[in-house]
């Protein structure tokens, strides 16, 4: 008979590990045993799985986002870097668009679900027109001569005026479908929707996406006389809460008629 040490009692085996099976006995292997996901991991893995990107594409954005090198998500998924500073939470929130809270709570342990997101399809699984590139690959975007506020606000009762910036179409349509003349950018101002979005970061603003169907994306807002940049969450009673990133920061609620949605940031550009 082949020696395999010690058999255990069938009282004592653990069935969740591979096992080997030795006459009417199971010699567990519990070097052979799978590390459990956490709670950040789990979320992660299903945030990236209800998009048509892979991994890798949300990794560029982070990259983007931080200025730094690597692969977070790839490090997250083997086992590695699994207590992200705050504002690596913060990047992954902006390029998962998923509300950061959900993030810090994953990563604190509790077992939360993704909320769904309007990420695009990849181009290859959706219909686009041909675009002559030498002739028509850049488009106008009209820069607002408004510096939307993260803090307290920036008046809107002020003269705006605005000049074009090109932009590559295929950049564009990285983030909107909308038409050039349904986006426009804008300069955030103010320290509440860090980490997430920093003092003097340049948003991409689409204005035909301006009904809050789903909670806690971000848009620009006016909230009386102010302009904001915040996170929106339709309530049952109607009204809208308005949540900052930054924990230290209140939010507020808004009723009938006293809130009006702009259109929803759907990029965040940093300079490095």
């Amino acid at each position: 008979m082949l020696n395999v040490g010690c058999v255990l009692p069938s009282s004592e085996i653990h069935r969740t590990s591979p096992s080997i099976d030795v006459g009417l006995q199971m010699w567990d292997a519990p070097y052979m045993e799978k590390p459990l996901e956490t709670a950040l991991q789990a979320f992660v893995r299903k945030a990236i799985a209800q998009t048509p990107r892979a991994r890798d594409h949300f990794d560029s954005l982070i990259r983007r986002q931080s200025g730094t090198k690597g692969k977070p998500l790839y490090d997250l998924s083997r086992g590695k870097g699994l207590k992200p500073s705050a504002t690596m939470l913060g990047h992954m929130a902006a390029a998962l668009d998923q509300p950061l809270e959900l993030l810090v709570k994953a990563a604190q342990g509790e077992d939360v679900e993704p909320v769904a997101t309007g990420l695009l399809p990849s181009p290859t699984d959706r219909h686009t027109k041909d675009i002559d590139v030498e002739e028509n690959d850049t488009a106008d975007v009209q820069e607002m001569d408004l510096a939307y506020g993260m803090g307290g606000g920036t008046y809107l009762d002020v003269p705006v005026k605005s000049t074009p910036l090109t932009f590559s179409r295929k950049w564009l349509r990285m983030f909107t479908e909308a038409p050039p003349e349904k986006i426009f950018v804008a300069r955030g101002m103010g320290d509440s929707m860090m980490p997430t979005i920093l003092d003097a970061d340049i948003v991409l603003i689409d204005t035909s996406d301006n009904r809050v169907m789903a909670g806690d994306k971000i848009w620009a807002v006016a909230y009386g006389q102010t302009g904001l940049i915040k996170r929106l969450r339709p309530m049952p009673d109607g009204s809208v809460k308005i949540l900052s990133d930054n924990p230290s920061v209140p939010s507020e609620t808004a009723y009938d008629g006293e809130l009006n949605v702009v259109g929803r940031v759907v990029a965040i550009v940093r300079k490095t």
